[in-house]
């Protein structure tokens, strides 16, 4: 069992995902989606859909979900700006997909859903479920996403892209013959050949 804290930001990078989809048992979220169903009995529910789906089968765990619809001590949100501590009230399998019902929406923030971790006394969290890769159990959501607002909520990024060199400029450069030189030079550093 591997310690790391599920709610620290993660890269969810390509190469891990196709390794997952390859190998025998291992399964992760693929994402997370936000359900409102007014006139239903379950008004919030999360929708989880896995890289594999769920099946009826041994490595799926009794209930076809890794013992999640009886464990819900294992399923965690963390997240919010305004509205948190959002609490688990059940989950159920249907068809392929995870449904966990929640006591409320949360705001326009990031949400971050974790299955198959349990905290320990010294505060460690510690991954119950061997079946479900620890970088892919856990997944970021919105209760928002379809509604449009007003707001630019785009997040930092989390894996930035590296950055190139930083090119020689001469800043000294005023006239039309050293911008002329300026450039001539700037090419001749990104392209060397």
């Amino acid at each position: 069992m591997k310690r790391i804290n599920p709610f620290e930001p993660s890269c969810r990078d390509p190469q891990r995902r196709a390794d997952i989809l390859t190998h025998p048992l291992l399964n992760g979220i693929d994402f997370v989606e936000y359900a409102h169903r007014p006139l239903a009995a379950q008004p919030h529910v999360l929708v989880v859909t896995f890289l594999k789906g769920l099946q009826a089968s041994p490595e799926f765990g009794p209930d076809g979900a890794y013992g999640l619809t009886t464990q819900l001590e294992r399923i965690h949100i963390d997240g919010g700006t305004r509205i948190v501590n959002i609490r688990v009230r059940g989950a159920q399998r249907v068809s392929t997909r995870l449904e966990i019902e929640v006591d409320q929406a949360g705001d326009f923030s990031q949400y971050q859903l974790a299955l198959g971790w349990t905290q320990q006394a010294d505060g460690t969290w510690v991954q119950a479920i061997s079946e479900l890769d620890p970088r892919f159990s856990c997944a970021g959501f919105s209760f928002k996403a379809d509604c449009p607002s007003e707001f630019d909520c785009r997040g930092a990024q989390i894996c930035p892209p590296r950055a190139g060199d930083v090119p020689l400029l001469d800043y000294l450069a005023k006239d039309y013959a050293s911008f002329r030189q300026l450039l001539l030079d700037l090419v001749a550093q990104r392209n060397p050949d």
